[in-house]
């Protein structure tokens, strides 16, 4: 009996002992994935405060067809304090259509750390976007000379998963893309996506914590700017005869990365 309570007792430190490695292992690896920002130095910080859009910010498209709907100016709507884009079926100038709308900043960047805070709407086919991008992203048969990188992204849901990547050339050029697994409250609650652009990779982060990071895409050489806002898909199967969704930004931080 004596011998028992003696293993007993000797398997219940090592236990402990094996539970306490395990805590310490789990918090150095949260650690690791969170982003350094003592390697950043913050250059622009946007909040959106007014009631309209101030000059670093341009809208795009506007009146434009693409696909499954129209591009609106009207869409947008700076109030709160916050970007409001909007997506809805409206009796506008092409009629009873989708309309929604995309703004970029008038800047371009070549590398550094972008951090939009965003409430994502819970729509599917009809994707919120948040991407670093250029004029010909998606023509480009090489990446280096830029492509769309989707930090932030609504169309998975109703899954919990965050669709992110790198994407370039319509005509089927390998892309490199990762569904992360998130918690299920992603959608229509406030967080904060995150790209880190270096020259060997792109890094992709939520509430700074890493998601990922590219291991085989050349990072771009040409200058990308940053754009919020929906896309249209190329075809719809849902009753959108009623839609109605806000994109919301709540912040946008660009740092530098300190060399």
């Amino acid at each position: 009996m004596k011998i028992i309570q003696q293993l007993i007792k000797h398997s219940t430190k090592i236990i402990l002992a094996l539970f306490l490695v395990l805590i310490v292992g789990f918090f150095a690896y949260t650690q690791s994935q969170k982003l350094d920002m003592k390697t950043l130095t913050l250059v622009s910080e946007e909040k959106f405060d007014g009631t309209s859009l101030n000059e670093d910010w341009v809208p795009m498209y506007d009146g434009a067809f693409r696909y499954t709907g129209f591009y609106s100016n009207d869409q947008i709507k700076v109030a709160d304090g916050q970007l409001n884009i909007k997506l809805s079926r409206l009796g506008g100038d092409k009629g009873n259509q989708i309309y929604s709308s995309v703004v970029r900043t008038k800047a371009t960047f070549t590398s550094g750390y972008f951090e939009v805070t965003a409430i994502l709407p819970k729509i599917n086919e009809f994707n919120a976007i948040l991407s670093l991008t250029n004029d010909s992203a998606l023509e480009n048969t090489d990446p280096a000379l830029g492509a769309k990188i989707v930090f932030g992204s609504s169309n998975n849901q109703p899954y919990p998963l965050l669709a992110t990547g790198v994407y370039y050339d319509n005509l089927g050029e390998a892309t490199e893309t990762q569904n992360a697994f998130v918690l299920s409250f992603l959608y229509n609650e406030p967080h904060r996506y995150g790209l880190l652009w270096t020259e060997t990779s792109y890094t992709f982060y939520v509430d700074g914590s890493k998601l990922w990071e590219t291991s085989k895409t050349k990072t771009s050489t040409e200058a990308l700017y940053l754009t919020l806002g929906f896309d249209f898909p190329m075809i719809s199967e849902k009753d959108n005869t009623t839609i109605d969704q806000t994109l919301i930004i709540v912040s946008v931080r660009i740092y530098s990365i300190n060399p």
